[in-house]
């Protein structure tokens, strides 16, 4: 599995060329429920707060997250972050065919 350290690097990595969050409201293979920008960026920093061996780690980071999110919802929505992050680095993630900026300086 993934450490906090290793997601937030390929999630750098990925930004180089794909300029869209790993943190999507939805999307098909994240939990039923939405989360807002703000509750990912809760999940982000409270996965550094509480590594894999932290006691309650699920716990202590849905509590962080708040807005009603479960432990296992936020587990799950690492899970699924996990599965993206290893569909990205096996290439299995077409890189999108972003269109040239004319304004860009270079």
């Amino acid at each position: 599995m993934h450490d906090f350290q290793n997601l937030s690097q390929t999630q750098h990595n990925t930004t180089q060329y794909n300029k869209i969050s790993l943190f999507p409201k939805a999307s098909s293979s994240m939990t039923s429920s939405s989360w807002s920008s703000k509750q990912n960026k809760q999940f982000e920093a409270a996965l550094a707060k509480y590594d894999r061996d932290a006691p309650d780690r699920w716990h202590n980071i849905a509590r962080a997250v708040g807005g009603g999110k479960s432990a296992q919802e936020v587990r799950r929505h690492y899970e699924a972050l996990e599965r993206d992050i290893n569909n990205i680095e096996n290439d299995q993630v077409p890189i999108p065919n972003y269109r040239p900026n004319r304004n860009a300086r270079g």
